[in-house]
């Protein structure tokens, strides 16, 4: 039985019944009549309320109550799950190829979950899943070393960090032979939203058009109206290219990245390489975002001959009926505009029911999201303590135990 805003009382328990409420749709069983010409709907695997935006409990059966549904205040309940791969990406030492297969491997068992809880025959044209990596998924690889620990001198790998001088992207061809992977198997894995981390690379002046160049430089350029939330409310620097990057990205030892904003767009003039730092976003097979990092926080790593490229506007994006909003890493917590004005650069946007941060290390805030009240904040981070999704009210968001995954190194959430 079809459910619709406008139908008229009275139901009876035990129906089963289909809410249908624009781009979303929830499915119960009618089990209890309450006063007020109210009805306890059960669903399993997430609770709320139509009066109420929060989600709790989200592991186990439970009710939700639904008002009359003639009101305007009708809120549905849509089921989605979302899988996050653990993996830190501080630490390289694995090659392109095998982080290629752990994500596969993850992924591949995520959508068999999703598949045995949402069958695609009852979910043709609706968004089932949100698989997400955290940022750098792909960079260039560092071999571990090898060292000699103990009075016995045992032999340790020891996997290793990207440092000063090193040289963190990739060359555009291997960006693109990843981007022609991830679509052919994104192809295979019906309505499940994939974002498979984020990929450092670069490209060579030579293969720009002079059209291209120019567009980068202004992008460098105009990068300096965005910067963090002050410290200090009442003070502001007056010219924004004067912007110490240092209060941005703290110094590394030994680290040659410009000073400042006008340093570092003075050195895009003479770049040979254009850096950025992105993350592609697939879904039934189609590339249907691309958003990359804005802030520069040690992007490249002393190389004078690259510079960091950034988007110049936040990323929005629908899909599966959904809307989507993504950043990368501390780019949620910039602000634009005038002193005495700065708003967060989310908010220049509308708000979203999710959004998607990928991070290497950095806390999930969830004032830093723009959310629609039944919004979610995804966090996909390299640390597990930062693994998480948050509700538009800050509640986190309990993930499902290990044991009902049963897929190694993959955090589940149902929502």
């Amino acid at each position: 039985m079809q459910l619709t805003p406008g139908m008229t009382m009275p139901f009876r328990v035990g129906q089963y019944v289909t809410v249908d409420k624009g781009r979303a749709e929830w499915h119960g069983e009618i089990i209890a009549r309450l006063p007020g010409a109210m009805f306890e709907i059960r669903l399993g695997g997430t609770s709320g309320s139509s009066m109420i935006s929060s989600q709790v409990a989200q592991d186990r059966l439970s009710a939700i109550v639904l008002t009359r549904p003639e009101k305007p205040s009708l809120n549905v309940v849509r089921r989605v799950y979302v899988g996050m791969l653990l993996e830190n990406t501080d630490l390289q030492s694995k090659e392109i190829e095998q982080r290629f297969e752990l994500v596969k491997k993850a992924l591949c068992g995520f959508e068999a979950m999703v598949e045995d809880k949402l069958p695609i025959c009852d979910n043709q044209h609706r968004l089932r899943g949100i698989f997400l990596a955290p940022e750098y998924m792909f960079a260039r690889h560092k071999p571990a070393k090898t060292r000699l620990i103990g009075i016995e001198k045992r032999e340790k790998v020891v996997p290793q960090l990207h440092a000063t001088g090193d040289t963190r992207h990739l060359d555009e061809i291997e960006m693109q032979n990843l981007c022609r992977a991830f679509a052919a198997l994104s192809a295979t894995l019906k309505n499940i939203l994939i974002v498979p981390g984020t990929i450092a690379w670069r490209r060579s002046i030579t293969h720009c058009t002079p059209e291209k160049v120019g567009r980068y430089r202004q992008a460098v350029t105009e990068s300096s109206k965005f910067r963090p939330a002050p410290r200090d409310l009442t003070k502001d620097v007056p010219d924004p290219e004067d912007v110490d990057l240092r209060f941005v990205a703290p110094p590394l030892a030994g680290t040659l990245l410009p000073q400042t904003y006008k340093e570092r767009i003075a050195s895009a003039s003479g770049a040979r390489y254009f850096a950025r730092n992105t993350a592609f976003v697939y879904y039934n097979g189609i590339n249907v975002a691309k958003y990359h990092k804005i802030g520069d926080f040690h992007e490249v790593l002393g190389a004078e001959d690259t510079v960091h490229i950034p988007s110049v506007q936040p990323c929005r994006f629908d899909c599966g009926g959904t809307t989507f909003g993504m950043s990368i890493c501390a780019d949620d917590d910039l602000h634009a505009g005038p002193f005495g004005q700065r708003v967060q650069i989310q908010r220049t946007l509308a708000p979203v029911d999710f959004h998607i941060k990928l991070s290497a290390s950095c806390e999930a805030q969830v004032r830093c999201a723009y959310l629609l009240p039944t919004g979610f904040l995804l966090s996909s981070d390299s640390q597990e303590l930062h693994c998480k999704v948050i509700n538009a009210s800050g509640s986190d968001i309990a993930s499902l135990a290990p044991e009902k995954v049963g897929i190694e190194g993959l955090r589940v959430f149902a929502l």
